[in-house]
């Protein structure tokens, strides 16, 4: 929600800025056994990952192509079974990935912090959750930042680990600044009390964002 505030806030002095954030997910909707097919589109500007259960961002990957399956309506046909798929039809030029640490529980009706382990890389791959994967091309992003969370789903500090023009690495924490190396964060991103965001970016359920760029493209 900040995040988009502050995009939204950006657009007002510099227009068009959000672009460079946004990219375009395809939904493809499939009868299971009738013959319909529909297709929309959905801009995006935060790229939402489930990581419960999830050891890393290839896992998440796969989640996100699963196909949701429910009950579809049309007026033409009547009521019958459906699959829903998934892909980006259009990559951001910089990519934000929120890992979705916070979870509600249902039963205690209070939200919960994921805290297990999760994997990311300094550069990722985006091609396999393309839609048009006939290229055989991949589609890189370099890892320019990651938001960090320490504490609960109800209270806890947020800093964050960025790269500078010069490949060189900081850790920001209000008004503490200290370099570090890649394999800082990286150890980070794995550790169960601090529930690092992944290298990519996200908010509130947020993740720990982190953002790629670089001479591919960033994530």
């Amino acid at each position: 929600e900040f995040l988009q505030l502050l995009l939204d806030r950006l657009e007002q002095i510099i227009p068009s800025i959000s672009e460079i954030f946004t990219g375009t997910i395809e939904h493809l909707t499939k009868g299971v056994a009738v013959s319909y097919e529909r297709k929309s589109t959905e801009k995006f500007t935060i790229f939402p990952l489930e990581i419960s259960n999830h050891d890393d961002i290839s896992d998440s990957f796969k989640t996100f192509l699963y196909p949701d399956r429910f009950e579809c309506i049309e007026k033409a046909i009547g009521t019958f079974e459906a699959l829903r798929y998934h892909s980006i039809s259009k990559p951001p030029k910089v990519l934000i990935i929120q890992l979705k640490r916070f979870n509600y529980n249902l039963q205690t009706r209070e939200r919960d912090k994921i805290n297990s382990p999760y994997n990311f890389p300094l550069n990722l791959d985006l091609s396999p959750i393309m839609k048009d994967q006939n290229n055989n091309q991949s589609l890189n992003y370099d890892l320019c930042g990651v938001v960090h969370h320490i504490g609960s789903a109800t209270s806890g500090h947020y800093f964050s680990d960025i790269k500078r023009e010069t490949q060189k690495w900081f850790s920001i924490s209000d008004s503490h600044v200290r370099k570090i190396d890649s394999n800082s964060f990286l150890a980070n991103g794995i550790d169960q009390s601090k529930s690092s965001y992944g290298q990519i970016d996200t908010s509130d359920n947020m993740i720990k964002n982190s953002c790629m760029s670089g001479k591919s493209t960033p994530f």
